[in-house]
């Protein structure tokens, strides 16, 4: 597995997962910003399966700013390993899928903070102006699948791992077309 804080994509996620995480981050752009609620935008293409996940960062970390101090830079740090180890969004073990990268999308938190250990980070590319009241953090997985016809449902274990998260509004582009849901926080298994 590949993690890096920002960086391209691999050219064969295909067309439609790159489409897809683009409308993904206009809409989110667009989106209100709501505490208790996170986003979860799925793309299957071909092998590849590529999940958005768009949180406020109170949802994950208690606080939505950058980090002041020690503790709250090694609750940021802990949230991206979490997310970094992919466990959180999990395939059935029979679509034989591999979690090839990640990447975050937090313009004002230290990418150093996202990184894994030892890995390099790219310079900070904070937007210009004053750090906003709500900032949100943003990953994107990619799994390369040897079974893509076995991908009927994924194991969703982001409210476990995040107490804030109180409720997720999921979008999924597929081969079956588009879907919307919503799951509660004691739900697990997203159906695809």
């Amino acid at each position: 597995m590949t993690a890096t804080a920002t960086g391209p994509w691999k050219p064969a996620a295909g067309l439609l997962a790159s489409a897809a995480w683009a409308a993904a981050t206009l809409v989110q752009a667009a989106s209100p910003h709501q505490h208790g609620v996170a986003r979860l935008d799925i793309a299957l293409d071909g092998a590849w399966l590529t999940v958005d996940f768009n949180s406020p960062l109170d949802n994950l970390v208690g606080f939505e700013r950058p980090p002041r101090n020690e503790r709250e830079r090694g609750l940021v740090r802990e949230a991206a390993r979490k997310l970094r180890e992919g466990g959180l969004v999990e395939p059935p073990a029979a679509a034989g899928c591999t979690l090839e990268s990640v990447q975050f999308d937090a313009p004002w938190l230290d990418p150093a903070l996202l990184a894994a250990p030892g890995a390099s980070a790219p310079a900070a590319k904070r937007p210009p102006g004053t750090t906003p009241e709500h900032t949100d953090l943003g990953a994107l997985l990619q799994f390369r699948c040897a079974e893509p016809g076995a991908l009927t449902e994924l194991q969703v274990r982001l409210a476990e791992a995040f107490r804030g998260v109180q409720k997720i509004e999921v979008r999924i582009v597929g081969p079956a077309g588009q879907q919307r849901r919503s799951m509660g926080r004691g739900a697990r298994t997203l159906r695809l």
